[in-house]
């Protein structure tokens, strides 16, 4: 399953490197990223097990960035320094 992520970032002023994420799937990391708002190209397994970790050097979390693709739409870190989504592509 080739699909296209999307990271918008926060509409607060932080910098990039306050806020960044990992997306791993069957235990490989697949691509990562900033705070920076970008565009991303990833080909996932379908059935595969895949998490985002989410990650934040202010404890407010991602101050509404949002990460989506591979079917999820509008995943964040709502508060706090740390966290993740798990799920199945496709599923």
């Amino acid at each position: 399953m080739t699909s296209v992520l999307t990271f918008r970032g926060s509409s607060e002023s932080i910098p990039d490197d306050a806020i960044y994420w990992t997306l791993t799937c069957d235990g490989e990391d697949v691509v990562s990223g900033d705070g920076g708002s970008r565009t991303y190209r990833v080909a996932v397994a379908p059935g595969a097990s895949c998490s985002v970790k989410m990650d934040s050097v202010v404890s407010t979390g991602w101050l509404g960035a949002t990460w989506s693709g591979l079917g999820l739409v509008g995943i964040t870190l709502p508060s706090g320094y740390s966290g993740s989504h798990k799920f199945t592509p496709g599923g």
